[in-house]
């Protein structure tokens, strides 16, 4: 299967960045059905000797996720709850949101082993959100207490209409609104749009 633009340039960065550069995030600002599913296994072919610990948000992601990166990428990740040793021998593991809100420090131990370095991603990151006053939802607070050397937050929306700021999204404030502001991003910004996606179609 051939790279779409994004996932060739996050292919090409991730080839290209060393240790000494980690900690490290990657925010993927990808339309729904641009692919963003295959952007841990790539991240995680460049980086072998990691483990992959993927937060989703419903029960049907982390299905597709487990399913995914072994049909795409060969590589066996567990789909897991609240389990001391989620991976259990596989290259990773994939749970909820509601199971890192529920037992975080569970995570945050898993996360922090000394015997093993992971990627975390997070999809749908906009599930995390900070209203405008900074009061962090659970989420996002359980989020920002996880440890990582790379860091891949995943979602297609980045602008949101309810007053709240997306997790790991820096803003900006626009006459009597707020915007992205994602040059001031403190990492690797990947973006496909819905032009994007109309090119590749």
């Amino acid at each position: 299967m051939s790279d779409r633009k994004h996932q060739a340039e996050l292919r090409k960065f991730v080839r290209d960045l060393t240790t000494s550069e980690l900690p490290v995030t990657i925010l993927a600002d990808v339309v729904p059905g641009g692919g963003k599913s295959r952007l841990p296994g790539i991240i995680a072919e460049a980086f072998p000797d990691f483990h992959i610990g993927w937060f989703v948000p419903r029960l049907s992601l982390a299905d597709q996720a487990e399913k995914g990166m072994k049909k795409d990428f060969g590589i066996q990740i567990r789909a897991s709850g609240n389990d001391i040793n989620p991976t259990r021998g596989y290259k990773g593991f994939v749970t909820t949101t509601h199971s890192l809100v529920s037992n975080t420090q569970l995570w945050v131990d898993e996360l922090s082993r000394k015997d093993r370095k992971y990627i975390l991603v997070v999809d749908e990151v906009h599930h995390g959100k900070i209203d405008r006053a900074g009061n962090w939802q659970k989420t996002a607070a359980a989020l920002n207490l996880l440890p990582y050397k790379i860091r891949l937050l995943m979602t297609g929306t980045i602008e949101t209409n309810d007053n709240t700021f997306v997790f790991g999204v820096p803003y900006k404030e626009v006459g009597k609104g707020w915007i992205p502001d994602l040059q001031n991003f403190d990492g690797k910004v990947i973006r496909y749009s819905r032009a994007d996606y109309r090119d590749w179609e």
